[in-house]
């Protein structure tokens, strides 16, 4: 992948962050109807995501911060340490 400009790595993050999304959110629910996303094809899917308004994508942000606090500090062993989630947690140091 090429990325010449500043412009075209913020495009590049926001489709990858997009697809993410899109991969992870199985219904939207708005009032009383449910939809289910897990039913229609992944451009379907995009195109959803896509569309809803940009407070929604901050909740769904804030929903991920959150999360990844927690995990963050419930993999906490010691004071100051605490067990990775990545490719180190299987190495042999």
């Amino acid at each position: 992948m090429n990325v010449e400009s500043q412009n075209d790595f913020r495009k590049i993050l926001g489709e990858t962050f997009i697809n993410e999304i899109a991969k992870t959110i199985r219904t939207i629910t708005i009032q009383d109807k449910v939809l289910d996303l897990s039913t229609v094809t992944f451009k379907s899917r995009l195109k959803t995501i896509e569309s809803l308004p940009a407070s929604l994508i901050n909740n769904v942000i804030e929903y991920i911060e959150k999360y990844r606090k927690t995990l963050d500090e419930s993999l906490v062993v010691e004071e100051n340490i605490s067990v990775p989630i990545d490719g180190t947690l299987f190495s042999l140091r």
